[in-house]
């Protein structure tokens, strides 16, 4: 009774049985992409250089941690799927601002791309200081309905391009927190430790050519001669003292910087003391001086510059009695310095004009 009753069809039994199993052929489908999504994101993150893969459609397949750490991304873990499915363009946009010869590095790319021709190792000079090495390749479509894939690794090789760190050296440069940079004999980075680099992104572009400038003229100064060359160098609101050490042999030096901001905070606190004393001295009506060692003048107040004009010891010239107030001054500060302790002296003196 039921087989004929006019509401029932087998035909749509078997349709609805069909839907149910291609809806659930499907999710499978989409759980097994999702957890090879994964295992490909866990794999890359594994490795030390950073790997982007671009799909047929320009879209971004795959990213990994190291590769958005390159280009800045904040928070690259989770970058790292937040980025799947973007315009792949985002992301190698972000890498050509950091290259140094970004004409030559776009023309060398629109090229590999557009030949499919694989690289393997190329070198590429980071704005920086950092050097890396960068591969390519394009991955064929398995499964014959994606199109191939777009593979790029790149991987920081400057330490191996370092001419003068050994494996412990290079360990304590790039642990030190003050920036440590090494330049060919064109003045070319070639090794930038990751206190160097973070100073060099805090700068505009402004500041970095003011700090190029000198940097090229201490370099080839420091070749040509052989000895090193101290300067100072103000990198944003920062002032560091840099030490250029030549090695002309191997035609490249080394740059010291050191951060001398509490230094020189310090020195015009003491300027700013030194002024509001003399400003002092000089306003008090007694005479006041201060002498070196060896007898010599640093300060005289205004007090002092007068009287030495009118007074002269009993019995001496003029002349004399410089000579004497010279000599006196370096035996009371001998004793001083011996004894650790104030004394009080007293010498009659009369008018010069007697």
């Amino acid at each position: 009774m039921l087989a004929n009753s006019p509401s029932f069809s087998p035909t749509a039994l078997v349709s609805s049985h069909r839907i149910n199993e291609v809806e659930q052929a499907l999710r499978h489908a989409e759980k097994r992409a999702a957890i090879a999504e994964h295992r490909l994101v866990q794999i890359t993150n594994s490795l030390i250089s950073g790997v982007l893969l671009i799909g047929n459609n320009g879209l971004i397949t795959s990213v990994n941690e190291w590769y958005c750490r390159l280009v800045d991304l904040l928070e690259p873990a989770a970058a790292t799927f937040y980025w799947i499915g973007q315009p792949a363009w985002l992301l190698t946009e972000r890498l050509l601002a950091l290259v140094e010869q970004q004409h030559l590095y776009t023309r060398r790319l629109a090229h590999v791309r557009a030949t499919q021709q694989p690289v393997s190792g190329e070198r590429l000079q980071l704005r920086d200081g950092r050097m890396l090495s960068w591969s390519y390749a394009v991955l064929p479509d398995t499964s014959g309905d994606a199109g191939p894939i777009e593979l790029f690794s790149y991987q920081d090789v400057t330490q191996e391009r370092s001419p003068a760190l050994s494996q412990p050296q290079a360990q304590i440069t790039e642990q030190n927190p003050n920036p440590i940079v090494q330049l060919d004999s064109q003045a070319k980075f070639v090794y930038a430790n990751p206190a160097s680099r973070q100073c060099w992104k805090i700068t505009s572009k402004l500041q970095q050519r003011q700090i190029v400038r000198p940097l090229r003229q201490a370099t080839a100064t420091a070749l040509s001669s052989g000895t090193e060359v101290r300067y100072e160098v103000t990198v944003g609101n920062s002032y560091f003292a840099a030490c250029v050490v030549p090695y002309p042999i191997e035609k490249y030096v080394t740059v010291y910087l050191f951060d001398i901001l509490i230094q020189r905070e310090a020195e015009a606190e003491l300027r700013d003391y030194q002024a509001l004393y003399q400003e002092g001295l000089e306003a008090t009506s007694r005479a006041v001086f201060v002498s070196s060692i060896d007898g010599q003048y640093l300060f005289k107040n205004r007090a002092m510059r007068e009287l030495e004009q009118l007074l002269v010891p009993v019995g001496m010239s003029l002349q004399q009695a410089k000579a004497y107030s010279r000599k006196a001054t370096r035996q009371s500060d001998a004793r001083v310095l011996a004894s650790g302790k104030e004394i009080t002296e007293e010498t009659k003196y009369m008018l010069a004009s007697g």
